[in-house]
């Protein structure tokens, strides 16, 4: 049998070429898969988990933000998730919200903190360059032996201004749900 440029071949030996290519491929993306699995660069924060479901008060009982936040930290260090905050006077909510995704979590044994850019007011997109300019920094610290859980939430500031996401101040009573983990 000859192929198209002029070298002769056998059957058996083409099927052989093929399946030795293909074997060859196969194991080369294997092999691949498996090293880009591994590894995570040297410098990435372990993979982390943050739920934040309930009110940051201004004060026990008066309610000033109803927070909805889900995120986490995967093992590449990359950070996902959704939040959504809704300002509360006293025990009703008004119709402003804002929505964004998180974009950083830090979680320091008791202390965890978010990042999210703003990306939604009231329901609606933010058009073109105003989309996430601006980011919203928010901590939790989860009470233990009697202490109550606390929150606090940084003015909207410049989205490239946050150097990382490490807990700040938590001056605000929290009623709610707070789940931080790593690993």
């Amino acid at each position: 049998m000859t192929t198209n440029n002029g070298l002769q071949m056998h059957a058996p030996a083409r099927t052989v070429l093929r399946c030795g290519a293909a074997g060859l491929l196969a194991a080369g993306l294997t092999v691949g898969g498996v090293s880009a699995a591994a590894a995570a660069p040297p410098d990435a924060p372990p993979p982390a988990h943050l739920s934040i479901d309930g009110n940051l008060q201004l004060a026990p009982g008066v309610n000033l933000l109803k927070i909805d936040a889900q995120g986490m930290r995967s093992t590449d260090g990359t950070t996902t998730g959704t939040y959504t905050a809704t300002v509360q006077l006293g025990s009703s909510s008004t119709p402003l919200t804002v929505t964004g995704p998180v974009t950083c979590i830090a979680v320091d044994g008791a202390d965890a903190s978010l990042i999210y850019p703003i990306s939604g007011i009231m329901g609606t997109q933010l058009p073109g360059s105003l989309d996430s300019a601006l980011a919203v920094q928010v901590s939790v610290h989860q009470g233990t032996d009697g202490e109550g859980d606390m929150a606090g939430v940084s003015l909207p500031m410049p989205t490239g201004a946050f150097d990382g996401c490490e807990p700040a101040g938590t001056p605000f009573p929290f009623e709610g749900t707070i789940d931080a983990s790593t690993g």
